[in-house]
């Protein structure tokens, strides 16, 4: 409360001491001042209407932004699902194709073990015939 009164009381004095100074200003400063102030007037003015008329663009922007912020969220939303879908399928593929190369293994394996057991028959065989070859 006392801080309000103090700047009235400022505000009252300065209109005062501006009052009692405006007699003490000759014509032509006060002619020069009457344009500064309409200079400034002016240009207020042009700044208001400058600041009006970039407000009134901003406001016309704001739907169309707000369509555009709502697209990117639904564009994102849908790219999400896709990537989460995605990782699914991977997982589920990867899962399938570690359990082929598994199987592939054991095949091997098996034709592995079979190859050398016919190598072992073949070396057999050879050598009973080179043993039969040799006795004739």
């Amino acid at each position: 409360m006392n801080r309000e009164y103090s700047r009235r009381l400022k505000l009252i004095l300065g209109i005062a001491v501006l009052v009692v100074a405006a007699g003490c200003v000759s014509s032509s400063e006060g002619r020069r001042m009457q344009q500064s102030i309409e200079a400034l007037d002016a240009r207020f003015t042009e700044l208001n209407q400058s600041t009006m008329t970039d407000r009134q663009t901003l406001q016309d922007l704001i739907p169309t932004a707000q369509a555009a912020i709502q697209r990117l969220r639904t564009s994102l939303e849908e790219a999400q699902s896709i990537l989460r879908r995605s990782n699914t399928d991977v997982g589920s593929r990867l899962d399938q194709y570690t359990s082929e190369v598994q199987g592939l293994r054991g095949q091997i394996e098996q034709l592995d073990f079979r190859l050398n057991q016919l190598q072992e028959q073949l070396t057999l065989f050879m050598e009973d015939i080179d043993i039969r070859l040799r006795r004739r």
